[in-house]
């Protein structure tokens, strides 16, 4: 009898078990899966790095190769890898953009979803208990992520964390199966070959495990071996690119970027403070790592702490945060992908401290009570599931009564919160054609694109973004190369005149500050931009339409734009006869032709941007005459009382 209570006791706590598994896994998957309502209404949002690099893949599809065809600073590794989104786009008809959101999303689903299965195979090996806060910090970090969604940092924290909870559990004593750890070690061996530093974060994670009391027989484990095979293959990919290409990356990207990157950085302490999303993960990281020498403190006097073996999986995730401080401090740039690894591996290594808490707290009263799973699992479900509920009505908020654009004038269905989107992005939907060839020559990859994408043009020469301001920073930074300098900025200015010259997109954006000065020493607009016509000025860009050549488009009135066209729109004459006898080139009455018969009259006004654009730009400048005038009034009224105190004082 008393044998059948105890089998029954187990048998019970096993179903408790289970069923309390299931609850925080699925707590796991409405943690994760929220944050698609935020990309469903944000279809197009995207931003410049993700995007260009979107943009060079689709080159790939067409036979295009890197630094020949299209030019790049980085090594080609993350245009390749881009190929994917932009398959999963042309297969399921969706916009890049969401494509590439949809599918990081699908890879945190998988990599949260991988991590959860291999810590409960191997439970026995951890204390798992420990390991839920790690999870969920781990499932939060992708769902706070808007600009640098989808960023080489970002994939490579996808891929990293799987890998590296594996090696833990190796160094633990587990035996992963052949497929776990080969799969494994080859996806994280690929995205260490994104950047040369991420190297450096996997080495110190391996020291941190052996410092930790792992074993140095696992460093022939197959997940090691494994992880150097894609370096091997990617290595072996570079040296078949054709000579011309290689020899482009090597003495005009690299001395370029090497010199020139310092054109952009940033001090220390505007890297540290400059804003608070900069401040918080500093902060983070410094709370992480105090609590981790404290409990490593609090292990050599605690037997439970020292059963748990604290130390072989606080001592990586500590050596991981200093590292990944490391890497973004040397980068000398505020950029807030940069700080990526630190921002997560600093919440992970407050997940974990936080579960050691929890475990020491509760385990006791788990295995007295084994049914208390239960409801605890349940209390973090309804916790999980009324923070996504909040988060989801934020999302929706967030659009509500704000200017949305409809994607239809792109070819796709739905809508797009219209802030998301740079003025750029109108221009070239009032001034162009879908598939039509943009230029933007400018000092940054924005506003060139994300806009050239989102708005599904072409790119129209093969500097997706144009890098003459790094060039003058390069040769400030080497004067003794000032030759080698000026040979590589004379080449690229005429690559990109050449171009424009032979692919004549329709619009070429040329950015008023620094890049006009600096591409008038080549006499850039003359010689390269004589068929163009100057028709407006768009976020401190001036736009340039392909028009056969120079003339005054202000100059033609809609109504005399109207008469113009009606002969052509009824028969009555060629536009080559008309083209002869205004003089006005044939691209401009081709594409008054097409406005008018978009709307006539309503179409054929030149415009930087469109209808509801024009609005907010002169509620904008009405602002601005609003603030000024009333500083006057301030100012004056400060004089008078001074005058009117001055006179009091005189005797």
């Amino acid at each position: 009898m008393a044998n059948r209570d105890r089998q029954l006791a187990l048998l019970f706590q096993r179903d408790f078990t289970k069923v309390a598994l299931v609850l925080l896994f699925l707590s796991l998957l409405v943690m994760v899966l929220q944050r698609l309502v935020y990309w469903f209404l944000h279809p197009l949002f995207v931003d410049s790095d993700q995007s260009v690099y979107l943009a060079m893949a689709k080159l790939i599809l067409q036979g295009k190769l890197p630094y020949r065809d299209f030019f790049d600073f980085n090594p080609p590794l993350v245009m390749y890898l881009s190929v994917i989104p932009v398959l999963v786009a042309k297969f399921f008809r969706l916009p890049d953009p969401f494509a590439l959101a949809m599918t990081m999303e699908a890879l945190h689903l998988v990599s949260t979803s991988f991590m959860a299965v291999v810590i409960y195979r191997y439970r026995q090996y951890v204390p798992a208990l420990v390991f839920v806060p790690f999870l969920f910090a781990y499932a939060y970090f992708t769902t706070t992520l808007e600009n640098d969604m989808g960023q080489r940092e970002h994939v490579f924290t996808l891929l990293f964390l799987p890998f590296l909870v594996l090696r833990g559990l190796r160094h633990a004593g587990a035996t992963p199966g052949k497929f776990v750890a080969a799969g494994s070690g080859s996806l994280c061996g690929l995205v260490l070959c994104l950047k040369p530093q991420y190297l450096l974060l996997a080495v110190l994670a391996e020291i941190g495990f052996l410092i930790g009391n792992g074993a140095l027989r696992n460093l022939k484990a197959l997940e090691m071996r494994f992880l150097l095979v894609a370096p091997l293959c990617y290595l072996v990919g570079l040296l078949a690119l054709p000579g011309d290409c290689l020899r482009i990356y090597l003495e005009q990207a690299l001395p370029v970027y090497t010199y020139g990157i310092s054109w952009s950085s940033k001090c220390f302490s505007h890297m540290l403070a400059g804003f608070e999303y900069f401040l918080q993960p500093f902060c983070q990281v410094t709370m992480a790592l105090f609590l981790a020498f404290c409990l490593l403190l609090w292990e050599s006097r605690s037997a439970m702490l020292e059963k748990m073996r604290l130390r072989l999986w606080l001592m990586p995730l500590i050596f991981l945060c200093l590292g990944s401080m490391f890497n973004y401090i040397q980068g000398g740039q505020a950029w807030t992908y940069r700080l990526l690894p630190m921002a997560l591996f600093a919440q992970l290594l407050l997940g974990f401290e936080l579960g050691v808490l929890l475990t020491v707290m509760l385990s006791g009263s788990l295995r007295r009570y084994p049914a208390l799973s239960l409801p605890l699992s349940v209390i973090t479900l309804l916790a999980v599931s009324y923070y996504a509920e909040q988060r989801i009505d934020a999302y929706y908020e967030e659009v509500a009564g704000h200017y949305m654009f409809d994607l239809a004038d792109i070819g796709y269905s739905g809508k797009n919160l219209r802030s998301d989107f740079d003025a750029t992005l109108f221009s070239i939907l009032e001034n162009s054609q879908i598939g039509d060839r943009i230029v933007h020559i400018g000092s940054g990859i924005r506003p060139g694109y994300p806009c050239i994408l989102q708005s599904r043009r072409e790119p129209g020469s093969r500097y997706l973004y144009f890098m003459i301001v790094m060039i003058e920073m390069a040769r400030e930074k080497k004067p003794e190369w000032k030759d080698k300098f000026d040979a590589i900025e004379e080449k690229v200015v005429q690559n990109l005149g050449q171009d424009i010259l032979k692919n004549k997109p329709t619009l070429v954006f040329l950015q008023d500050l620094g890049v006009r000065d600096a591409l008038e020493r080549h006499n850039f607009v003359t010689r390269y931009l004589s068929n163009y016509t100057c028709i407006g000025h768009v976020d401190v860009t001036s736009i340039y339409k392909l028009t056969g050549n120079k003339f005054n488009p202000s100059a033609i009135s809609p109504e005399r734009r109207a008469q113009i066209v009606l002969p052509i729109l009824i028969g009555a004459k060629t536009i080559e006869q008309v083209a002869a006898q205004t003089h006005i080139p044939m691209e401009s009455l081709s594409d008054w032709l097409k406005r008018a018969r978009a709307g006539m009259l309503s179409r054929l006004t030149d415009r930087s941007l469109d209808r509801e654009g024009e609005y907010i730009n002169e509620i904008n400048r009405l602002n601005d005459k609003l603030w000024l005038l009333n500083k006057e009034k301030m100012n004056a009224e400060q004089e008078r009382d001074l005058l009117k105190a001055g006179k009091g004082l005189k005797p």
